[in-house]
């Protein structure tokens, strides 16, 4: 599932390098990995014969030992990269190294090391170019007997040619640092990646991604509103015919009650019918507010009504989930909306695609609400927008594996207040 960078062998060196990183992890089951992030590691650059000039640090990283006049010892923390056979890829260290010939200097942003079973080679920012091959270093990379540990040892690091030429341009030096200067070695420690729903529904996943959407904006300010609940609480379940499939492919592997679960307070809907297996859900309701606004004017009314519980729907035979906690429905005009704390796993599994990333739990506006059209009613201490359209926002999708602007269930609001 990972993939090592291309080898670019007997490119001469000018340096020695010795780093703590990141671990790759053999899938927990056959044909299958599981992401792991760094929780030990580090990233030791040793830089020994000065011919590439002075040596320094760039926060974080940080000089731990000096080596003559010119050579120093670089530390920075290891974090990211992806698990694979070939041991690791796309491990980042903090920080970066500084050379520097009198007032000459030079900068090495953004490293990235790719390690495979005998090569390592790191990428990185320098001399105006972003993701270049800086380094390779021969060696030895292996996976721990705990599979959760990863080493590469006895790396004879070397500079790429033209990048030894361009340094040797740029700082003024004699000749170019293409000398041999040290070794790479490697060693970290890393836990797997479980999604918040394993327990519940059993999918793999690739990676961690936070802040996949953009956050949700502000609820309006009501002016002049009065304290509501909604009668019965919010019944709503995403999109009618997903529930179905989901459903109807669980059942079919005889785990039909893994298919639609409801958690945290919340339950399944008695909507359209409390025999129909395929029913969404209803959040319990716990505080809102109503504004009438202008009076015999239905259109500027306005309502925040504040839900929870959460909507788990898991399809672990094509393995993904996806999940709704906390709706808020949000009447204001045309910016109607539902807000709603989301998250997924659209791993994929070979079926439905490629192994995906976990995406964490994140406050969006979910979907619009179109009340063109749509007339609330009142009766004594209540008012009811009812079957007001939905369609998924442009904010949350892709999400559940729609695009934005696709129609959802329909959601009617009936608020009783105090």
């Amino acid at each position: 599932m990972s993939s090592s960078f291309v080898a670019r062998r007997g490119f001469p060196a000018a340096l020695t390098v010795l780093a703590a990183a990141v671990l790759f992890l053999v899938g927990l089951h056959p044909g299958s990995a599981r992401a792991a992030e760094v929780t030990k590691g580090s990233v030791v650059i040793t830089i020994s014969s000065g011919k590439a000039g002075r040596v320094g640090a760039i926060s974080p990283a940080k000089v731990v030992k000096r080596i003559g006049k010119k050579g120093a010892k670089v530390k920075s923390a290891a974090k990211g990269g992806t698990f694979g056979e070939s041991v690791a890829s796309g491990l980042q260290s903090a920080g970066g190294l500084k050379l520097r010939n009198g007032k000459r200097s030079l900068k090495i942003t953004g490293l990235k090391l790719s390690i495979d079973k005998k090569l390592a080679v790191v990428r990185g920012n320098a001399l105006g170019k972003k993701n270049i091959v800086i380094f390779t270093a021969a060696g030895k990379g292996t996976l721990g007997s705990d599979p959760s540990s990863v080493k590469f040892t006895n790396g004879k690091l070397k500079l790429q040619k033209s990048v030894a030429n361009k340094i040797r341009k740029r700082l003024k030096l004699k000749k170019a640092p293409t000398a041999k200067l040290g070794t790479l070695y490697v060693s970290a420690r890393s836990e797997p990646v479980v999604d918040q729903y394993y327990e519940q529904c059993g999918v793999e996943v690739d990676s961690q991604v936070d802040n996949s959407w953009p956050d949700a904006g502000a609820l309006p300010t009501l002016s002049g509103g009065v304290a509501a609940t909604a009668s019965g609480g919010i019944d709503w379940g995403l999109k009618s015919s997903f529930r179905g499939y989901v459903y109807g492919t669980m059942v079919t592997a005889g785990k039909g009650d893994q298919a639609l679960q409801a958690l945290d307070g919340a339950s399944r809907s008695s909507l359209p019918s409390p025999f129909d297996p395929t029913r969404g859900f209803n959040f319990p309701v716990g505080s809102g507010e109503y504004a009438a606004n202008e009076g015999g004017i239905t259109s500027d009314d306005q309502a925040i009504i504040n839900g929870s519980g959460t909507g788990l729907i898991c399809n672990n035979e094509h393995h993904f989930w996806v999940s709704i906690s906390d709706p808020t429905v949000v009447i204001d005009g045309t910016d109607s909306r539902i807000v709603a704390t989301i998250s997924q796993n659209m791993n994929g599994g070979g079926i439905m695609g490629p192994v995906g990333p976990w995406q964490t739990p994140q406050r969006v506006d979910l979907a619009d609400l179109d009340l063109t059209g749509v007339t609330p009613t009142y009766g004594t201490g209540t008012v009811t927008w009812s079957d007001i359209p939905v369609t998924l926002s442009s904010d949350a999708a892709p999400f559940a594996t729609y695009a934005a602007g696709q129609s959802l269930d329909p959601i009617t609001v009936s608020l009783e207040t105090e």
